[in-house]
């Protein structure tokens, strides 16, 4: 550090915190526009606003006025907005008045972009967002003169932009979105990365006495320069035991998402009741080491599967295997309250379902039914968290979809469910926007549980729009 600037910070620490009056010579340093040698005296009363100030340095008012960016009296063009948080970019060119979102004007016949692509074309207010655009990519986007607004107002000249939203964001996160791991069947923990070659991965165990204050939640996941968070409730961290904790290099695709299948079982040196809390985070080189791409999610490594049906005269659990689909007899059962108490405990008979009776359920808080925790064979655990809604809508989209710009595929099997071994039956219809078949080519993919690729094949020909493919 310069000899001038650390005398001068010495100086300034000593007048903070010294208290009173302080009074003294500063080596080199400037103070107050006096020279070194000079004597300069601060207290802990000083007023800074009764110093004399030069005109540029007076403070200015709340209620000052501020300049405000010029704004056209006329419809026309204001901004461009870059939109690069999602799978896909857009590009959103704000105007300075409302656009007819009604329907009745197709603003894509106003829209113009080169190198040539059919781009989906949306208004948002004042926005006409243009999507279906590529990272890495730079592209000439014209709108047209001539285009409406809501008031019925035209566009005088036509507008040009370039767009360029350079590489991906730098992400991590998880595969799928449950919670629960198959112990006996998954290769592992699927992981997803872009523009990432490094991540750090952290396992903390979190024994089953302390689940009960604990929300087992999928997690969230952190863009690059976002803060990672965890609230009390969902974190692990805080009384988890911590079990692993290495950087993995991952491979790297230009702006592509990659799928790492992570082997938690291996990573674990013995089998406890509890779940798991996984935290991931960029260890790549460079950038902010604050704010790099993170993500946590809670696993349950096991092979039971809960399903409970409660009503005012008690519980019914049955408790079932997610590699056969079985019952499962003999698996100790505890209902667990809020304050971690056990209500009940029970045992799964040979059909696999364990009964609580209605005293153990009716309980004012914090005696109510938090957790339903269930112990197997080889230290298998599983638990059901009670506070969470007894059906997640959240997949469901219930609002109804977005139509297809171009084609539309419709896939169903031949049966509901499958066991282990047997043969599933896909099949599909491929039409277009006009709702007419499309005997185009396609590739249809197929996941595991875990997210990770089962089976890719390639589709050569339809039969009116229709095709059908055996795994």
């Amino acid at each position: 550090m310069d000899r001038k600037l650390a005398l001068m910070i010495a100086g300034g620490v000593a007048a903070a915190f010294g208290g009173g009056l302080l009074t003294g010579v500063i080596g080199s340093a400037y103070v107050d526009g006096r020279r070194a040698g000079e004597r300069f005296e601060a207290s802990a009363g000083y007023d800074e606003e009764a110093r004399p100030r030069r005109p540029f340095q007076e403070f200015r008012g709340e209620d000052a006025p501020r300049s405000e960016p010029a704004m056209s009296k006329d419809f026309a063009f204001n901004r461009l907005i870059l939109e690069t948080n999602g799978e896909t970019p857009r590009a959103c060119l704000q105007f300075t008045r409302d656009l007819d979102a009604s329907g009745k004007t197709n603003y894509a016949d106003y829209v113009r972009v080169t190198p040539a692509t059919k781009p989906a074309v949306t208004v948002n207010g004042s926005s006409l967002c243009i999507a279906g655009l590529a990272f890495d990519k730079e592209y000439k986007a014209r709108v047209r003169a001539g285009a409406p607004a809501k008031s019925g107002e035209k566009l005088k000249r036509p507008v040009e932009v370039t767009i360029a939203f350079g590489d991906k964001p730098a992400y991590v996160g998880f595969a799928g979105d449950g919670v629960v791991l198959p112990r006996l069947e998954a290769d592992g923990l699927g992981i997803e990365t872009v523009n990432v070659e490094k991540i750090n991965v952290a396992v903390y165990r979190v024994s089953d006495r302390s689940l009960a204050t604990k929300s087992i939640a999928r997690g969230e996941s952190f863009g690059e320069d976002d803060y990672y968070y965890a609230y009390d409730q969902e974190s692990g961290e805080d009384v988890g035991v911590k079990l692993f904790d290495k950087d993995i290099k991952v491979k790297k695709v230009e702006n592509e998402t990659v799928t790492t299948v992570f082997a938690l079982g291996a990573a674990l040196p013995n089998l406890k009741p509890g779940a798991y809390f996984v935290r991931l985070k960029d260890a790549s080189q460079g950038g902010d080491p604050y704010r790099k791409a993170a993500a946590w999610r809670w696993v349950l490594f096991t092979d039971l599967a809960l399903t409970s049906y409660s009503s005012g005269e008690g519980i019914d659990v049955f408790v079932r295997s997610i590699a056969s689909g079985k019952p499962v007899s003999g698996v100790d059962l505890e209902l667990v309250a809020s304050n971690n108490d056990i209500l009940a405990r029970a045992k799964s008979g040979a059909d696999g379902r364990a009964r609580f009776e209605k005293g153990a359920v009716n309980g004012e808080y914090p005696l109510t039914p938090r957790m339903i925790m269930a112990y197997g064979r080889e230290a298998d655990f599983a638990a059901l968290d009670l506070g969470r809604a007894p059906l997640d809508l959240s997949e469901r989209n219930v609002d109804g979809r977005a139509a297809p710009s171009v084609l539309d595929a419709y896939l169903y099997l031949d049966r509901g469910i499958y066991r282990p071994g047997e043969t599933a039956h896909v099949s599909g219809l491929l039409r277009d926007s006009a709702g007419l078949a499309a005997d185009r080519p396609l590739t249809l993919t197929i996941y595991r549980p875990n997210s990770t690729e089962a089976l890719k094949r390639r589709v050569e020909k339809l039969d009116i729009g229709g095709f059908s493919v055996s795994y």
